[in-house]
This record gives C-alpha cells, structure tokens and sequence, in this order.
C-alpha cells in the first residue's frame, strides 16, 4: 500500500508514432487508480526506439521542476557522476513530443 505522497514509476511500453497504443492503454489504467499521471520517454539503444514510462500519483507533483533544481537534488542524494541522468536529461524526458501530447489530452 503506498502512503499518501507515494508514487508509482513503471515502464509503459514504446512511444514510438503509430506504436503507442500500449503506452495509453496503462496510463489509462492508471489514471482510473491515481489523481495524477505522467508520461515521459527516452531513447532505449538496445530497443532501436524510443521508451515510455509513467509516473503516477495521488497528490500533485510537479515533474517539470528546473533544471538546476534536478541537479542539485541529485548532488545531494547522489556520490559522484550519473553517465546518463542530469536536469536537462530530466526536462527533456517530459517534454513529449506533439503526437504523445496530442493523445495524452483524449
């Protein structure tokens, strides 16, 4: 049982254009669940594509936190250097593009 400021992360799926249904049929789901769903993405090397995950809560939770903000949490949290996870990594990984954007407003 999550406590009232957890959240839940999973993998959801590819985002890729024309691929995306699976990404939407489990935000979907989890937003019948949980207040507030967010999706983001990155590139997977392995998988040749893009790669969705979402983010999903009962409270608000702002994931569009500055860049710098992200950069100091991670400082604070963290030893040494991430090879792949920085504040604009973290922007860039919510700034969807416009066909998941689109989607995600149906």
């Amino acid at each position: 049982k999550l406590t009232p400021d957890g959240l839940l992360v999973t993998q959801g799926e590819t985002t890729r254009p024309g691929q995306e249904e699976h990404h939407f049929f489990i935000r979907n789901k989890l937003a019948s669940v949980f207040r507030h769903v967010y999706s983001y993405q990155t590139y997977i090397p392995s998988f040749d594509s893009s790669w969705g995950f979402l983010l999903a809560v009962k409270n608000y939770l702002n994931p569009l936190l500055p860049a710098e903000v992200i950069d100091r949490l991670i400082a604070e949290r963290i030893r040494g250097p991430l090879r792949f996870y920085n504040g604009q990594t973290h922007l860039s990984m919510f700034y969807l593009p416009r066909h998941l954007r689109e989607k995600s407003q149906e």
